[in-house]
């Protein structure tokens, strides 16, 4: 279960950003994107991320997983598209690179004083 590395490292990384903020701070929600292309099971990460930030500053907090699209550009005439294409749409070339939608980001914490 991979899920339970990333929500380790969610919480380390939502940790280290709350670094210099009063102790009685407290994390609401916790937002990431996880790619489309990411193999994470939203289920399974929220479950991790409650075990991972089980007595921490995060303990408690919901966690909001939103699906980031798969993002690919051509590298022959560099047209941007989704996925659901083998090839190019506006050329026809195979030779593409993937520019998002295959890792998982934090992306916001939801706090109060």
């Amino acid at each position: 279960m991979h899920e339970l590395a990333i929500a380790e490292g969610l919480v380390e990384t939502a940790l280290a950003a709350l670094k210099g903020t009063p102790a009685k701070t407290r994390v609401l929600a916790v937002e990431v994107e996880a790619g489309e292309m990411s193999t994470v099971v939203p289920e399974a990460l929220e479950l991790s991320f409650a075990m991972a930030a089980e007595k921490t500053r995060l303990a408690g907090a919901r966690l909001v997983v939103r699906t980031a699209p798969l993002l690919l550009a051509c590298r022959a005439c560099r047209k941007r598209f989704g996925s659901g294409h083998a090839e190019c749409p506006a050329c026809g070339s195979r030779d593409v690179e993937t520019l998002g939608g295959r890792g998982v980001r934090l992306m916001s914490l939801e706090v109060e004083d």
